[in-house]
């Protein structure tokens, strides 16, 4: 038998481990979800540009945090920025330090 690492997570219904508590995203601090080949995408097909995949980071500019910021500073009532913020402790709480470290970061 293989062992599937795909990244990906059945639905509640999975009968067989649903791969276990690995991570499902790539980067992760395990080191144990590989990356996608890049073999594995489309070929690139020409419309008015072009599509296939890319590095998000390098060829586009937007600011990933500015529109969650204001959501949050500008939107949001004092309820729900509480709601939220719990809902992120409640989370995080049995993380890895440097896990917390990391994601408190993207906040300041």
């Amino acid at each position: 038998n293989t062992r599937v690492r795909n990244q990906q997570r059945d639905g509640a219904m999975v009968v067989d481990g649903n791969q276990g508590s690995a991570p499902n995203y790539h980067p992760n601090s395990f080191g144990s979800a590989s990356t996608i080949a890049a073999t594995a995408g489309e070929k690139p097909l020409q419309l008015v540009g072009y599509t296939g995949r890319f590095d998000a980071y390098k060829s586009h500019p937007n600011d990933d945090f500015e529109q969650a910021g204001k959501l949050f500073s500008e939107v949001m009532s004092e309820e729900d920025r509480e709601h939220l913020i719990q809902n992120i402790v409640g989370h995080l709480k049995n993380a890895r330090r440097s896990i917390q470290e990391r994601q408190l970061a993207h906040f300041f």
